[in-house]
């Protein structure tokens, strides 16, 4: 079975299961049945519509084409039928307020062997920081002769924009065509020709600031990150001239060293134009390290990352020496750290006897640790034991001195 019958058979088999054989509509349809039952009404809507056809072509500030296929789903009472749908709308911009247009369409539905007209008005709102975008239209559905209306409504969301003026869409939710029909996985393209620039809307009242996502740092080394004001519309607040104060809850490192953040207050200028980009570091290793930033009444706290060990800089030896008798044994650890005084897991060691007929060397799996077994000897006698540990593209060596007496 190829993967649209799967699809067209997986889309009834939840409608189905949605709702009973016997029910002949949808709960919201009867309800807009009820409330519309009489036929005078819908002619005097109609009629008001088409007396404002030319005033909304007149106030045309563009024009816009989506075009869109799914499957439909008709259901009446006992049988359920399924089969591809189409999509052809065209029509105009009544409104442009930048991200938010007011449209209103014409065009046809397809589906079945039938085809149906379209007359619809609506909105397309454009992706926001804090939001996706949306293309929705709501009017009717009807054949030549204009009898038999039913209503049409579509909720989409728009995909991240391919240019300024075109955007993949997905229904949202099943495309309404009638009392018994709904088009489902509905997928298209929206194309909004502007016929003059829009007009750019004035930023809203600083509602959050925004800080990019951080990944795990190093400890040591700078990073960098951006602060944006975002308005109660969710739009970036391009005239934000506030100030802000740049926080962490990074601790001081073992040799010393305080976190630093360039810039911890700052004021908003004008080429900003909402954004700014701080630079930080981080000296101690730990984990849930978290930037915060405060200003004009509001707070906003990163998310939480990891500052791990910079690369290898000193390796101590314990015990520090170490006098055996003959066929004796002693254990020696090797401890690697950075030059900011972590301890770094996860090291390489090798380790080394300056006379190797003093004794053997019995490495851990780990290599951190070694056992040393003392060899007989006439006279006492010494040598170094030496290791060298590896991590982060560097290397550090230390030694201690272990002395054999004879047995």
């Amino acid at each position: 079975m190829n993967s649209r019958v799967l699809a067209i058979a997986l889309a009834a088999v939840l409608i189905l299961a949605a709702v009973p054989l016997g029910a002949s509509v949808w709960a919201d349809d009867d309800k807009e049945r009820k409330a519309k039952d009489k036929i005078a009404i819908k002619e005097n809507k109609q009629a008001r519509f088409d007396d404002d056809e030319d005033e909304r072509a007149s106030a045309s500030l563009g024009s816009l084409k989506a075009t869109g296929k799914g499957i439909v789903v008709v259901k009446s009472p006992g049988s359920v039928k399924t089969s591809d749908a189409t999509v052809d709308l065209s029509g105009t911009v009544l409104k442009d307020a930048g991200k938010n247009a007011k449209v209103s369409v014409n065009g046809t539905v397809a589906y079945g062997g039938e085809q149906w007209k379209v007359r619809a008005e609506g909105k397309v709102k454009a992706q926001s920081q804090s939001d996706l975008g949306r293309f929705q239209l709501h009017g009717k559905l009807f054949k030549d002769d204009e009898r038999g209306q039913m209503n049409f409504r579509l909720n989409a969301i728009l995909l991240p924009a391919q240019d300024e003026n075109t955007w993949k869409f997905v229904g949202e939710s099943p495309v309404i065509v009638g009392r018994h029909a709904r088009i489902y996985a509905l997928t298209g393209e929206l194309d909004l020709d502007r016929t003059q620039p829009a007009p750019q809307p004035a930023p809203g009242d600083l509602d959050h600031f925004v800080i990019t996502p951080i990944g795990n740092q190093v400890a040591g080394t700078e990073f960098t990150f951006k602060v944006t004001a975002v308005d109660d519309d969710g739009d970036v607040k391009t005239n934000y001239n506030g100030t802000v104060t740049i926080s962490t809850n990074a601790g001081t490192s073992a040799s010393g060293q305080a976190p630093t953040v360039t810039q911890s207050s700052y004021t908003f200028t004008a080429s900003d134009a909402g954004q700014h980009v701080f630079a930080a570091k981080m000296f101690k290793a730990e984990g849930n390290v978290t930037l915060t930033v405060a200003g004009s009444g509001k707070t906003a706290t990163s998310n939480a990352f990891e500052v791990k060990p910079a690369a290898v800089s000193s390796v101590a030896i314990s015990p520090a020496g170490a006098t055996l008798n003959a066929g004796a044994s002693a254990t020696f650890n090797a401890a690697a750290k950075d030059a900011y005084g972590n301890s770094i897991t996860g090291a390489a060691y090798v380790w080394a006897l300056g006379t190797p007929s003093l004794g053997t060397l019995a490495v851990s799996s780990d290599t951190a640790s070694v056992l040393f077994t003392a060899a007989g000897v006439s006279a006492a006698s010494s040598s170094a034991l030496s290791v060298i540990a590896t991590h982060g593209g560097a290397s550090a060596s230390s030694s201690v001195t272990v002395t054999v007496n004879p047995a």
